[in-house]
């Protein structure tokens, strides 16, 4: 503005002339956006995306996207190559324009169950920069085994046991192997000891039932000894024991030492079980001497 002061103290200053200049200050501007899952699970891979854009008004020479990992992500790989400083991955890109942007990706094993957050930054070659996080609920499944069966057997004869192995953790457990070390007085068919059995994944809440048959060779107090073991350091444990008897028959025949030709001769024969254990279908076989006519 141009004003002309008043005449004298009292009198008014008068605009003679105005004029108004706008100026508007530019720059380059960095969004980083980071995506990741909502959920995963111990043992996962985990896929990140990093995109940068600049939403300012004029170009950026170039900048650095840095990305910090927790302790409990273990990193499976970048594309592209990132450059690694201890837990920092380093990413370096060239000039974007007003609306351009860049992406990278990286992927990493979570190893605990919990909250995990990774953040990651993007500065430009001009200073300022901008910062997004991404956080995932890492869940775990929770094995539990149970094995049953009968409590007494008999030598020789097979016996069935049921594996029931269920994940009753939040997460799925992946690469789920059951293994039953059994006593040397007991034998699968296979003729393998312990016996490994592959169950793959079980999905939380599922159970999975698995017969094994197993024959005992020797009477006494046989066990076997069943586990469960997955991905995430997942384990569980069981054992049952089988009272393991066998028959044991006696036989004995009595008679008169002397007899008369012609004339019947009663003989007794006793057959006993000395065994604990039922013994069935037994059969007794007699032989007679030619001279004796039943």
């Amino acid at each position: 503005e141009v004003v002309r002061p008043g005449d004298n103290a009292t009198a008014k200053e008068i605009k003679i002339a105005c004029h108004e200049t706008t100026k508007t200050w530019v720059a380059p501007q960095l969004l980083i956006q980071k995506m990741a899952p909502a959920v995963a699970a111990v043992g996962q891979q985990i896929p990140y995306q990093i995109v940068v854009t600049n939403t300012g008004s004029i170009g950026t020479s170039g900048g650095t996207i840095r990305d910090t990992l927790p302790e409990s992500l273990r990193l499976v790989g970048t594309q592209p190559m990132a450059t690694q400083q201890g837990p920092n991955l380093l990413w370096n890109f060239g000039p974007l324009q007003p609306g351009q942007s860049v992406a990278v990706q990286l992927s990493a094993i979570a190893t605990a169950a919990g909250t995990v957050t990774n953040c990651a930054e993007a500065v430009m070659a001009e200073g300022s920069g901008n910062r997004a996080c991404a956080t995932t609920q890492i869940v775990s499944g929770a094995l539990a085994i149970a094995k049953t069966g009968p409590t007494t057997g008999v030598v020789g004869m097979p016996i069935t046991f049921q594996i029931t192995v269920t994940n009753q953790g939040a997460g799925p457990a992946s690469n789920v192997i059951v293994t039953d070390a059994f006593d040397p007085g007991l034998v699968h068919e296979t003729g393998s000891a312990p016996v490994q059995l592959q169950v793959g994944v079980l999905a939380p809440g599922e159970a999975r039932s698995l017969p094994i048959v197993l024959t005992p060779k020797m009477t006494g107090r046989l066990c076997n000894r069943v586990s469960a073991q997955a991905d995430g350091g997942l384990a569980a444990a069981a054992e049952h024991c089988i009272e393991i008897t066998k028959p044991m028959l006696s036989i004995s025949k009595t008679g008169p030492q002397f007899a008369i030709v012609g004339a019947p001769v009663d003989f007794q024969i006793v057959v006993k079980n000395e065994g604990s254990t039922l013994a069935s279908n037994v059969l007794v076989r007699d032989q007679s001497p030619a001279q004796l006519q039943p």
